[in-house]
């Protein structure tokens, strides 16, 4: 019997371990929207953790949707950025829950 009981004590710790370093799916999804006038943008790069060549563009509502294979969870950072605006670098500690709101700022050129 205390064989029984210390084998299935030792699988589900292998199986605790297996589970734990397991990589998984995230997503993280928003919308964008002009901070003045809270119009939705359309076209913005949204670049995970800075890489500018796998950007994903935000929907003609403004929407995006942006999903990262990851292991466990740590700090990341994604940039919005849009011709005509400036660039905003948002860093995160935790995958939010629910769709974020991404307010991006005109640029202001003076001449």
């Amino acid at each position: 019997m205390k064989k029984i009981g210390l084998l299935a004590m030792i699988q589900l710790c292998i199986i605790g371990l297996f589970m734990s370093s397991c990589e998984s799916v995230r997503c993280i999804s928003g919308v964008i929207v002009d901070e003045e006038n809270h119009m939705l943008l359309s076209n913005v790069k949204v670049s995970w953790m800075g890489n500018h060549e796998m950007a994903e563009r935000s929907d003609s509502m403004g929407n995006f949707s942006s999903i990262h294979v990851v292991r466990g969870n740590f700090k990341f950072y994604i940039e919005y950025s849009k011709e005509g605006y400036k660039t905003k670098k948002i860093e995160y500690d935790k995958w939010p829950k629910n769709k974020i709101l991404v307010e991006l700022q005109k640029e202001h050129y003076y001449y």
